[in-house]
């Protein structure tokens, strides 16, 4: 993969991202219409425009991205790529529901006697993971990567013509030298508390007052208006406008918004983000004006706003881009005027709620979701696979002074006071690079903490808690999702419910993010939520043994198994999730759409080192001859025509279907993707995204 792919990736992933932050913010704007101040209306898109600037954002269990399903394989069925965003390297703050959804990495009975120190870690996989982390693209991924790049440079490139342009124009400008008008501007300045000296210009193109500079401000009137200076009142307003601005940093990100634009200019979204931010950046100004003019100029100022709106709306102004473009429609003009007129003496200032406010929205949208299976790529699963094959996993271990220490500080900020915890911990689950998380309970049962063992930093605590803390409303909507999910049974909550708080190791307190784990006989609902009172489904985990599967479903996976891997299977249970579901064991299983009952993967994970590392050994003939029936029982599909490709970065078979667009460009689109040892038996057979991305393999 090439750097322009590269950088193309990283795009795609940071411009739905920061779509998902801007559809919070217009609809908390949209719900908090009547409630919600200029100033934060204002400070919110700020959010998103870091969104929009930021490469590189920290993972967090309260982002906003963690409650999107399978957020990893949405951008990679955009990209059409395998893309690893984040290192795997982070503990869920739910071990149980997931250790229930990854039998292959939870360990066995057999181990629990022997001691692992939490020192003890894979450090040798990363290389695989490194290596595995590229897949080959596709090709309408690099043409698109190449017109992204070739749009973003031609943007940036009118964007320093301009400014220099505009640089060369303002040095022709004459100062006003008219008294009257330069003490107007100190008056201003003053009201400001402002230090800086700030230039007033003559531009006799211009149709409208602006500033410009950052470190050198100067106002730049209009030559219609400076013969105006009978009218003081208006001068005042409109220079104390223009110092708003600046007091306010807008020209700052303006030219910041300048170069977000020029890099995401093929999201037409964040035209529309940029478009909504300076009307709203207007209004927050117009409000920071008045706050220090006072409610007895809000008629006379928006007099001011209204002949100065009518006259730029009469002339033509010159060509710009559009953030250098003031929000002067009609829809505009009427939002500032009704602002102007409900204006209230302290309405500017940032109130407690505001500031939880920004804070909130910021710290949900401007951070990444923590990793996760859903994107960890196919070398990950295997590095994995091969690690706890050749190294024994240790389960219990015991409690050194040092980490007792930090465990029984993030306990005892918890519960408000010292809760004893056991000296000894148990081994929960390993992520895809091989790291151990563990849980350690408090002596009476009542509290647990789980947390990573390598750097101790992801730290989860635990409380058990009556089922009545949970509303009935909240329980409610907890069983419908359950029956949505499978109706066929009777489904009654446990009379306890655990609820689990993330702790932030670098702030040193615990994150407003709260779940609840509500179980039943088999299975468990995870309720989630920001604010502790809005609670919504986050994930459903469901166990049935043999007997209690629907005979279809069984006899689907079992066939699967049998002519696909050609070992017979017995499964013991199936486990249901929002994903779908899951028969299998350690060594092989099979998944299946829980709503058209197809498989869409059967996956030797016991043998899946022994595939074939080239081409030499299984012609890509013989590749299509051995999967073409397979294909056709299993996914209905028919590769006949369908072109075989070695992949050298995953060692797999693709199946590509090749198109022709209307205009006459080739498409290739990876369907199928087959895992072979040396004799010709197939190890893994996947479709569908994974096949797409190169999953599994």
């Amino acid at each position: 993969m090439d750097i322009a792919e590269r950088l193309f990736n990283w795009f795609v992933a940071s411009t739905l991202m920061a779509s998902a932050a801007a559809v919070v913010v217009l609809a908390i704007q949209h719900l908090l219409r009547r409630r919600i101040h200029a100033r934060v209306r204002h400070a919110l898109w700020l959010i998103v425009l870091l969104r929009l600037m930021l490469p590189v954002l920290p993972q967090s269990p309260v982002s906003l991205f963690n409650a999107v399903p399978a957020w990893t394989d949405i951008k990679n069925a955009v990209l059409g790529v395998s893309y690893q965003w984040n290192k795997p390297d982070a503990i869920s703050e739910h071990s149980q529901i997931e250790n229930t959804y990854q039998p292959h990495y939870t360990t066995n009975e057999a181990e629990k006697n022997t001691v692992l120190q939490p020192d003890q870690t894979m450090t040798d996989t990363e290389e695989h993971i490194t290596a595995g982390t590229e897949r080959e693209s596709h090709p309408a991924v690099r043409i698109l990567a190449v017109v992204w790049l070739t749009g973003a440079a031609v943007l940036l490139g009118y964007n320093l013509i301009y400014w220099l342009r505009f640089q060369k124009k303002l040095k022709r400008l004459s100062p006003v030298d008219r008294a009257s008008i330069l003490k107007i501007a100190d008056e201003c300045r003053s009201l400001f508390s402002m230090k800086r000296p700030v230039g007033i210009y003559v531009d006799p193109s211009a149709q409208s007052p602006y500033i410009t500079g950052i470190f050198r401000p100067a106002v730049y009137l209009p030559k219609s208006l400076v013969s105006e200076t009978a009218n003081e009142q208006l001068l005042k307003h409109v220079i104390a406008h223009e110092l708003a601005h600046y007091k306010r940093k807008d020209t700052i990100w303006n030219m910041v918004s300048s170069l977000v634009l020029a890099v995401h200019w093929m999201n037409p979204f964040v035209w529309f983000v940029l478009r909504q931010m300076k009307a709203d950046r207007e209004l927050a100004c117009d409000a920071y004006v008045l706050e220090k003019l006072g409610e007895e100029e809000a008629v006379p100022y928006g007099m001011t706003i209204i002949e100065f709106l009518r006259r730029y709306a009469s002339g033509r102004s010159p060509a710009h881009l559009l953030y250098f473009k003031g929000s002067n429609g009609q829809r505009e003009m009427i939002r500032r005027i009704q602002m102007i007129q409900s204006f209230k003496k302290g309405s500017y200032k940032f109130t407690m709620m505001a500031v939880v406010l920004v804070l909130l929205v910021g710290t949900v949208t401007l951070t990444n979701a923590r990793a996760s299976e859903a994107g960890a790529s196919a070398s990950d699963v295997e590095v994995a696979q091969e690690q706890k094959q050749s190294e024994e996993k240790m389960v219990q271990f015991q409690i050194d002074k040092k980490l007792a220490a930090k465990l029984q500080s993030a306990m005892k900020q918890f519960a408000g006071k010292e809760i004893k915890l056991r000296d000894v911990g148990e081994i929960t689950s390993y992520d895809y690079s091989g790291n151990a998380f563990a849980e350690v309970e408090s002596v009476d049962g009542k509290y647990g903490i789980s947390f990573d063992t390598k750097d101790v930093k992801y730290i989860t605590v635990s409380e058990k808690l009556p089922l009545e803390k949970i509303s009935k409303k909240d329980q409610e909507m907890a069983l419908q999702e359950l029956k949505k999910l499978y109706p066929n049974i009777t489904y009654a909550f446990d009379k306890e419910v655990i609820m689990y708080r993330p702790y932030d190791d670098k702030k040193g307190k615990f994150t407003e993010y709260v779940s609840y784990a509500l179980t039943g006989k088999n299975f468990t609902v995870s309720l989630s939520s920001l604010n502790k009172a809005d609670l919504s489904v986050g994930q459903i985990i469901m166990k049935f043994d043999a007997n209690e599967l629907e005979p279809k479903l069984l006899k689907t996976a079992e066939e699967a198994m049998k002519t696909v891997l050609n070992q017979d299977a017995k499964f013991k249970g199936a486990t249901l999730s929002l994903d779908g579901w899951f028969l299998g064991d350690e060594d092989a299983f099979v998944e299946i759409d829980a709503k058209s009952n197809k498989v869409r993967d059967v996956i030797n994970m016991g043998r899946i080192k022994e595939k074939v590392k080239t081409d030499k050994e299984i012609t890509a003939k013989e590749a299509k001859e051995i999967v073409a029936p397979l294909a056709k029982k299993f996914f209905d599909i028919d590769i006949t025509g369908y072109e075989v490709k070695w992949d050298d970065k995953t060692k797999n078979y693709q199946f590509i279907k090749n198109e022709t667009t209307k205009k006459g460009a080739k498409v290739e689109e990876t369907i199928m993707r087959a895992t072979f040892d040396a004799n010709k038996n197939v190890l893994s057979l996947t479709s569908g995204t994974k096949a797409a991305t190169g999953g599994w393999n």
